[in-house]
C-alpha cells in the first residue's frame, strides 16, 4: 500500500474542509487553513518529524505520519515558506461550531 494511502482514503480526511479560512501572507510566509488531504499529509509528515524523528521516537514501522483522534475534528493552520512552498509549522485548532 503507498504511503499515505490509509490517510487520503480516511472517511475521516476524505472529506475534511475547514470549519473557517485564514490566509494572511507577509514577504516570507503564507499562514493559511489546510484546505485538502494534501496538505493534511504535509502537516502530518513535518509533526511525525520534528515530534518523533528528531527527538529519536521514531520506530521502523511507522508511517511517517503522526497523527491522532483529534485530527478529524481540528482546523489545522499551517504556515508555508513562499520560498519553496514547504510547510515550515503547523498549529490545530478546535472550533467551536
Amino acid at each position: 500500500m503507498p504511503r499515505g494511502w490509509d490517510i487520503k482514503f480516511s472517511p475521516r480526511f476524505i472529506a475534511y474542509v475547514p470549519t473557517f479560512e485564514i490566509d494572511i501572507e507577509t514577504k516570507s510566509y503564507r499562514l493559511e487553513t489546510a484546505s485538502n488531504v494534501k496538505d493534511l499529509l504535509e502537516v502530518f509528515e513535518l509533526r511525525h518529524q520534528i515530534f518523533l524523528e528528531d527527538v529519536g521516537a521514531a520506530k521502523e514501522e511507522d508511517d511517517g505520519y503522526d497523527v491522532d483522534e483529534f485530527d478529524s475534528v481540528c482546523d489545522h493552520i499551517i504556515i508555508r515558506s513562499k520560498e519553496d512552498d514547504r510547510i515550515v509549522g503547523t498549529y490545530r485548532v478546535i472550533s467551536s461550531l
